[in-house]
């Protein structure tokens, strides 16, 4: 009978023990993951101890220690990554509202187009001849000054003696032509305006003079300059 209750109490002791020893083993580290320590100066030994239940001896330096290190610096940054495939285009957006109107630019340029002609005899059969023509850009395009310049003479060899001649310019808006009677050498200008397409200097003798001897025509110049506004 007494052997069996040694036995047990022995049991019950020993089950204390282990309960205790569990119970302190939880309590290390303790919270925060501190671990607590007793270094012995004399004879090196470290131990560990519950700081809840046990403090250091007078002989023992107390040391604090850490599962989890501090944080350390932070690293340098590491190279940019390869460039990700292009996504997909966006679903285009509402159009915006117009802008206000803005200034007026300057002036452009002025095209002219231009053809000359020394001299050119007018036959005597009253029939209106083809001079010289300039080809300006498609009928509509623009809008051209027009302007034909020459010297009448009569073909005498002199020079000199009564003319009479008709000059026109076809092609041109409204229809402009002259007719010239009179004493040579003498000028003959013509002028008009043209919205594109070929421009023809034309002109003939007289059908109402006979007698005249036929003209000539001498620095014949048929020019054409591009307006942008024209102010009449």
């Amino acid at each position: 009978m007494f052997r069996k209750r040694f036995l047990t109490a022995a049991a019950v002791t020993m089950g204390l023990v282990l309960v205790g020893a569990v119970l302190i083993r939880a309590s290390i580290p303790g919270p925060g993951g501190v671990i607590h320590g007793c270094f012995e100066t004399n004879t090196g030994i470290l131990r560990v101890i519950d700081s809840a239940v046990a403090t250091c001896r007078p002989s023992e330096t107390a040391l604090l220690w850490s599962q989890t290190g501090p944080v350390g610096p932070i690293g340098p940054a590491g190279p940019a990554g390869p460039i990700g495939p292009q996504g997909p285009q966006g679903a285009t957006g509402p159009q915006g509202p117009t802008g206000p109107q803005g200034p007026t630019g300057p002036p452009g340029l002025s095209d002219a187009w231009a053809s000359f002609v020394d001299q050119f005899v007018i036959p005597d059969d009253h029939v209106f001849h083809d001079i010289t023509h300039i080809t300006l850009p498609a009928v509509g395009t623009g809008t051209f000054f027009v302007t034909a310049n020459m010297q009448v003479v009569p073909n005498n060899g002199s020079g000199f003696g009564p003319i009479d001649d008709a000059c026109q310019l076809f092609g041109i808006q409204p229809f402009g032509g002259q007719n010239f009677v009179g004493q040579g050498p003498s000028m003959l200008p013509l002028q008009g305006i043209a919205t594109g397409g070929t421009v023809t200097l034309q002109c003939a003798s007289s059908p109402m003079v006979q007698s005249f001897t036929p003209s000539r025509l001498l620095n014949v110049s048929l020019v054409a300059i591009q307006v942008g506004t024209l102010h009449q």
